[in-house]
């Protein structure tokens, strides 16, 4: 079975769609259609700068049946502005960005 790693970030794709924390490593059980975790590359971008991006994503919820969800299409589709690696730990908000490239998951 798979398990997200310590500072993977959690999404709940369920009812408090988009709601995202940080996984502290604790022993928790996980309903895996309700709760999504992005596995990337570290080297291109950071969990905390990912963390503080979900906060604020614009996600694009599917409607169609009685329960709204967030699905992995949808997320996919989200573009993340995409700061260096040196400059992303200086970066609390990313909403200030202006001139950055785009990371589409």
């Amino acid at each position: 079975m798979v398990h997200p790693r310590i500072g993977d970030i959690l999404i709940s794709a369920s009812g408090t769609i988009g709601r995202a924390i940080e996984f502290d490593g604790q022993d928790a059980y996980f309903q895996d259609s309700n709760i999504v975790w992005l596995e990337h590359d570290d080297s291109k971008v950071l969990n905390r700068y990912l963390y503080y991006c979900y906060q604020i994503a614009d996600w694009k919820v599917s409607k169609g049946g009685t329960i709204a969800r967030l699905y992995n299409d949808n997320i996919k589709k989200t573009l993340i502005p995409l700061p260096s690696l040196r400059a992303a730990p200086h970066c609390g908000d990313p909403r200030p960005l202006r001139h950055t490239d785009q990371l589409n998951f």
